[in-house]
């Protein structure tokens, strides 16, 4: 005579004994011959009823909303009938494939008298977060074809690019490449809390004044300590901690370590996701140009290396390079690139160091042969550098080499030849397209980087 809800299950179990009572019984024996005594049966009467209304009004409302997965709960103690079943996820229903029934856990024991198990809505997070992408997606091609279409109106109306242009196209490469890692750069943070709070810093800083006590290097007093034998008991106590955690420390620092390099991605990988990203908005690639005869047909393996460099540019770009005329591509110890002798030189020690040379000296073949690239360098190389004074580059480089520094990521990205070129364009090449995670770190110069790739 209780409606589940408007009493707790230990009013209606009181209400119940008292009725039971009344009838004059006071105790049975159940069919296993266990004897009950009415305060513990109707105790566990009523909370069994109470468990199964809210689950019943549970599974009633996930499947008015569409859901059929479940996940079960766990508590400490569990007996052996719902052991195997905790944390696991079931269909409601059946219709969900790959998962065992709500009505086959029942059958196995799950959800017995007395039992404390309860479950929720489980969401197959890979599942959701595929479908939000998805939607997200379809949003944003709609507001960024919406965006292309307004700075290229805006372009027209004026008759040449403008800053405001550059920027404006620049942020959605910018925001779109670094959006697409946003979720390791998250990962990435959260392993270095979980390994900070470890402990293990802090043990090992402590140990190594310890060692350093040990070794007679420090004084006890300095450390906090007033004899030998606290040194060697807190020694031993913090070493048996260290044992403690240390595959977990090592685990985590494993896993730090593969996110950070997915993160920051391969050369070959960053280029094509870059290459890939500007196919979207123009045409990319050498096309039916003939790159060999453009090379002069050199017998240099460097010819292959410049050929695919030139594969990850703006077709338009390529084409006026063509026509521009030939280049003689070599390898030295240190890439070049020598307009008036029609030389590209590349430098490195490996395929990827090739590679990323060969971007950065097209980067500046594209300064001579790109209209008004030169130009927008010179002004944005002007606005960073404003007050800045005139540096050696330092050892390494000759006497001549000379760099504003401001506040690049890398100084060599402020060398100035008098005006007549920049490193601004070729680096900034270089970094979009093999080290873009370095690059971000320089959010205006990153931006204006994928402005001048999108927009000249």
């Amino acid at each position: 005579g209780t409606v589940v809800g408007f009493d707790t299950w230990k009013q209606a179990a009181r209400r119940y004994r008292e009725q039971l009572a009344e009838q004059g019984v006071t105790g049975f024996k159940d069919r296993a011959g266990r004897m009950w005594n009415m305060r513990t049966y109707t105790e566990m009467a009523a909370r069994t009823t109470a468990m199964q209304a809210h689950l019943e009004g549970t599974a009633n409302r996930l499947a008015e909303q569409g859901h059929d997965l479940i996940e079960i709960s766990s508590h400490v103690g569990a007996c052996k009938l719902c052991l195997p079943w905790e944390n696991k996820v079931l269909s409601l229903t059946g219709k969900t494939p790959g998962y065992p029934t709500l009505e086959e856990a029942k059958a196995a024991g799950l959800f017995h008298v007395n039992c404390r198990h309860a479950y929720g809505l489980y969401i197959d997070l890979d599942k959701e977060i595929e479908r939000l992408e998805a939607e997200a997606r379809d949003t944003k091609e709609v507001g960024t074809a919406q965006t292309i279409q307004e700075i290229k109106d805006s372009i027209a109306e004026k008759g040449y690019i403008g800053e405001k242009d550059v920027y404006q196209a620049g942020e959605m490469l910018y925001n779109d490449l670094r959006g697409k890692r946003e979720g390791l750069k998250k990962e990435i943070k959260r392993l270095e809390k979980e390994y900070k709070d470890s402990g293990i810093e802090e043990i090992e800083n402590r140990l190594s004044k310890l060692r350093q006590a040990r070794r007679s290097l420090v004084d006890l007093d300095e450390i906090g300590l007033s004899s030998r034998d606290e040194l060697y008991l807190e020694y031993d106590k913090l070493m048996k901690s260290r044992f403690k955690i240390q595959s977990k420390v090592s685990e985590i620092q494993n896993k730090l370590r593969v996110v950070k390099e997915k993160y920051r991605g391969t050369s070959v990988d960053n280029a094509a996701e870059l290459k890939e990203k500007l196919s979207e908005i123009r045409e990319v690639g050498i096309s039916s140009f003939d790159i060999d005869g453009h090379l002069n047909k050199s017998r240099s393996p460097m010819r292959k290396v410049v050929k695919e460099a030139y594969d990850y540019y703006p077709t338009d770009w390529v084409e006026k390079s063509v026509h521009t005329g030939n280049l003689t591509p070599k390898k030295a110890k240190r890439g070049h690139y020598n307009h008036y002798k029609e030389e590209i030189a590349v430098s490195g020690y490996s395929d990827d160091s090739y590679f990323s040379t060969a971007i950065h000296e097209l980067g500046h073949r594209f300064e001579k042969t790109v209209p008004g690239l030169l130009e927008a360098e010179k002004k944005f190389y002007r606005k960073r550098t404003a007050g800045e004074n005139l540096e050696w580059l330092g050892p390494g480089y000759r006497k001549d080499e000379l760099t504003r520094k401001d506040k690049f990521i890398n100084k060599y990205m402020g060398k100035d030849y008098g005006g007549t070129a920049y490193e601004l364009v070729s680096m900034g090449f270089e970094y979009a397209y093999t080290n873009p995670t370095s690059l971000w770190q320089d959010e205006e110069y990153a931006k204006w980087i994928y402005g001048i790739l999108f927009l000249y």
